[in-house]
């Protein structure tokens, strides 16, 4: 087959560095007083020292330096903080922010639970377990987190279940510490545990439509030792 001529050239990192300081500066208008000072200081500072030990030219190389690292990582510090205020309060932030993490988790993109209000519940299956996460007032999202639950222990019994509410009540967590707090969850899957728990969320939907009459799928057991090959 032949390779797609039409997709899209790579960014680059020039393109990517303007893309970032423009979402930056839509949150923080002085991002561009901020940049130059991170550059400077470090410049100055080093500068100075070689002009004392009469090394001024290597001096001014290593603030130039200097002043490149601390200039992007100051970028890259007040763009996470941009893009977590502009996404807060928007419907599906949540699950934007999950997006980013890929490495040991399998996460659904799309809600598993929702209502007109734009409540939402996102699930995400790791060593940890079972993560549900929400988004809206705690008085809606308890019970559909709940509902989420008893749904699960139809399939995956026994398996931790986690839930985390993304908001500004109490009891909640800001968008900002969403994903510092999933990974600070304790482990309790082994590796290869985690893709059977996941192939039977995904069929859970499918299960309660097709469940032959006469069945209960509560009395489905799950077997840890079964998920090691045992």
């Amino acid at each position: 087959m032949a390779k797609d001529d039409t997709a899209a050239p790579k960014r680059s990192f020039f393109a990517n560095i303007k893309d970032a300081y423009t979402l930056t500066k839509r949150s923080y208008p002085w991002v561009g007083w901020a940049l130059a000072g991170a550059f400077l200081l470090p410049l100055v500072i080093s500068a100075l020292v070689g002009w004392a030990t009469s090394h001024i030219v290597l001096g001014i190389l290593f603030g130039i330096s200097l002043g490149l690292l601390a200039t992007t990582a100051t970028l890259s510090r007040l763009m996470n903080r941009a893009m977590y205020a502009q996404l807060d309060g928007h419907a599906g932030a949540a699950g934007a922010i999950m997006r980013q993490i890929r490495r040991g988790w399998d996460i659904e993109e799309q809600p598993v639970a929702m209502t007109r209000n734009q409540d939402l519940v996102y699930r995400l299956v790791g060593r940890p377990g079972i993560v549900l996460v929400s988004e809206g007032p705690t008085a809606h999202v308890s019970r559909m987190l709940a509902d989420e639950s008893k749904k699960i222990a139809r399939v995956a019994p026994g398996v931790e279940i986690h839930h985390i509410q993304v908001g500004h009540q109490e009891g909640q967590i800001p968008l900002s510490k969403l994903l510092r707090t999933i990974n600070k969850l304790p482990k309790s899957l082994r590796k290869e545990e985690v893709p059977v728990v996941t192939n039977r969320l995904r069929s859970l939907q499918a299960k309660s439509m097709n469940m032959p009459r006469g069945v209960d799928p509560s009395k489905v057991k799950f077997n840890r030792r079964a998920l090691r090959g045992k």
